[in-house]
C-alpha cells in the first residue's frame, strides 16, 4: 500500500526538516519552500497530496493566496489544508478557515499534536 503524501509549505528550511522528521516514518514527505512552487508542483503532479501543511507568512505568495488559487483549481480545490503559524491570531485563524483549512497549528508545535493533527484529517478525508 503507497504511503500517503503530506506537502509542507514553509520557506524556512529548518521548520521543513523539522516536519520532515516527525512525519516520515508513516508518510511520504514533499517539502517545498514557497507558495509558488507549491503551486507549480501541484499543478504538474499526476497524483496531488492526501494532505497540505501551509505556512501563512510567506515572502512570495502567502499561505492565503496559495488556499485562494487552488480553492480555484478543479484539480487542486478539494486537498484538506492544516495552516501553519508562528503566530496565534483569531483573525488569521478565521480568514483561514473562511478559505476552506480544515485545522490551524502555531509553531514551533509538538511532534505528537503534528501527527495527530495529520493522522485525524487522511483520516476523515478517507486517505488512510
Amino acid at each position: 500500500m503507497p504511503k500517503i503524501r503530506v506537502m509542507v509549505v514553509d520557506d524556512t528550511i529548518t521548520q521543513l526538516s523539522v516536519a520532515r522528521e516527525i512525519l516520515k516514518q508513516t508518510y511520504e514527505v514533499l517539502p517545498v519552500t514557497s507558495g509558488v512552487k507549491a503551486l507549480q508542483a501541484l499543478e504538474r503532479m499526476e497524483e496531488t497530496p492526501n494532505l497540505l501543511l501551509l505556512d501563512i507568512s510567506m515572502p512570495d505568495i502567502s499561505g492565503f493566496e496559495v488556499m485562494s488559487r487552488m480553492r480555484q483549481n478543479e484539480k487542486l480545490r478539494d486537498i484538506p489544508i492544516v495552516l501553519l503559524s508562528g503566530h496565534d491570531e483569531a483573525d488569521k485563524r478565521a480568514e483561514g478557515f473562511a478559505l476552506g483549512a480544515v485545522a490551524f497549528l502555531q509553531k514551533p508545535y509538538a511532534p505528537s499534536e503534528l501527527l495527530a493533527i495529520v493522522e485525524s484529517h487522511c483520516k476523515i478525508s478517507g486517505n488512510s
